[in-house]
């Protein structure tokens, strides 16, 4: 229906600059490179208050409880909130963490050393957040769709997709799946995906600006 579909220069310029500013889910950044990145930009904007706050710990524990507390809040920024395992239990963390007290670190050790820990913390919650059943948003590759019922619409947390709710988000995420494997086997090139607009209503579209496939998700 669809691929003869002709395109003009100014939607064809759109396509291709968000085509270039998204990326398709299986390229996008992994929840745990973005918890290290923001970890790090953490550290470095905070380094001596941080430095200072987990000085005043009394012990190692109470410093992994702290680096777990940057965890949970920065899942819930990513809105990926889930329940955490159980990741500061002393028998088990004792197992997985250098013994060497903080204290006796010196400002670079212990810039390195609550990096270090945090990523055995983002590690041992991984899986955790692999198992979430949020659906990615197809546009923008990191905001999470849901539904409303009531208004009878699809939107993302982070970017301005409106879809009408016309299948469940998770018959939605298959469908969306089934249209880059269908591109995939006819082109190596990433698709990007865009909403267009249709009298009442709008479809969801994915395009390649490369092969000039078009296909319509929903």
């Amino acid at each position: 229906m669809f691929s003869d579909t002709l395109i003009s220069p100014r939607a064809d310029h759109n396509i291709r600059k968000r085509s270039a500013k998204y990326k398709k889910r299986t390229d996008s950044p992994n929840f745990k490179d973005i918890l290290r990145q923001r970890c790090r930009e953490r550290v470095k904007a905070q380094r001596g208050a941080l430095f200072d706050q987990l000085r005043s710990l009394p012990d190692e524990d109470c410093v992994r409880n702290a680096l777990s507390q940057f965890i949970e809040s920065d899942l819930k920024e990513l809105q990926l909130s889930r329940t955490l395992p159980d990741i500061c239990d002393e028998a088990e963390m004792m197992n997985s963490v250098d013994n060497e007290p903080l204290s006796q670190l010196a400002a670079s050790d212990r810039e390195r050393w609550i990096l270090e820990e945090y990523e055995r913390l983002i590690g041992s919650t991984d899986a955790q957040v692999e198992m979430c059943e949020a659906v990615v948003c197809p546009m923008c590759a990191m905001g999470v769709l849901s539904d409303n019922p009531v208004v009878g619409v699809v939107t993302c947390s982070l970017c301005s997709l409106v879809l009408p709710l016309t299948v469940p988000v998770v018959e939605l995420e298959g469908l969306i799946m089934k249209a880059v494997d269908g591109h995939g086997r006819l082109c190596g090139e990433q698709p990007t995906f865009t909403v267009c607009p249709e009298d009442t209503t709008s479809s969801l579209l994915l395009m390649c600006c490369v092969c000039g496939h078009v296909q319509q998700v929903v």
